[in-house]
């Protein structure tokens, strides 16, 4: 037991016998603080020193991806259209053993970056890099999830385009547990164009720009991922 006077007042703490250090180191790594006294990206602390633009995650265990996808969507308020047409977070509507479509909207604008596009040296007699542009989405989108990162759009094809008659929708988003190459990207980007739709595909080099940015995620899961290469700020 223990008191302390302040403002006249006194408060009296009551500290159980059986409590120890032990205990209390065991409840540390359930600890979600960060340090925000490290190297900064635009000025923003992320509780990582890793290089967004210029890192990238290994493909991911098919439960895993999902559950990173999921938490990714919910941090930018992304809301699937429901049978009754009600709105409603993305959480057990996402299948691990194939692609899933849903129509949805986006109450928070997600952002991305292509590391194609992103210069990871220098030129010579220069220390300027140039970034990719950043790709944004807001509104209503048709979303496409595939865990097993081997999808093509011809299978979903007939699903994606009746969505996009009738819920009126152009824009397809595509998040794929894959590492990008141009035949991948270029069936995607490609593949849903005879329907007036715009595909952008996103793979998991790509997604790593949103998961070392948004940092609630990666606090949740930093533990169980792996990179294909790591540069730092």
């Amino acid at each position: 037991m223990a008191k302390v006077k302040a403002a006249g007042a006194t408060t009296t703490f009551h500290l159980s016998k059986d409590q120890s250090i032990e205990q209390a180191l065991e409840r540390m790594p359930m600890h979600r603080s960060m340090r925000v006294d490290g190297p900064s990206w635009r000025g923003r602390p992320l509780g990582h020193g890793f290089d967004p633009l210029r890192s990238a995650l290994a493909p991911m265990a098919r439960e895993l991806f999902i559950d990173v996808v999921t938490s990714l969507l919910d941090a930018h308020d992304f809301r699937a259209l429901g049978d009754n047409g009600e709105l409603r977070s993305v959480r057990g509507l996402l299948t691990v053993d194939r692609p899933t479509v849903l129509v949805g909207r986006l109450y928070l604008t997600y952002e991305w970056v292509l590391p194609l596009f992103t210069e990871f040296g220098y030129d010579e007699s220069s220390d300027f890099r140039v970034e990719g542009d950043i790709f944004h989405a807001q509104g209503d989108v048709i979303l496409t999830v595939d865990p097993t990162g081997v999808a093509t759009p011809e299978p979903l094809q007939t699903d994606i385009a009746a969505a996009a008659k009738e819920r009126d929708i152009r824009r397809v988003l595509v998040m794929s547990n894959s590492t990008m190459n141009p035949s991948r990207f270029g069936s995607w980007f490609r593949g849903l164009t005879p329907d007036g739709l715009t595909c952008e595909p996103q793979f998991i080099d790509s997604l790593t720009f949103n998961v070392l940015t948004t940092t609630n995620v990666f606090l949740e899961f930093h533990e169980h991922l792996n990179f294909e290469y790591v540069n730092y700020l």
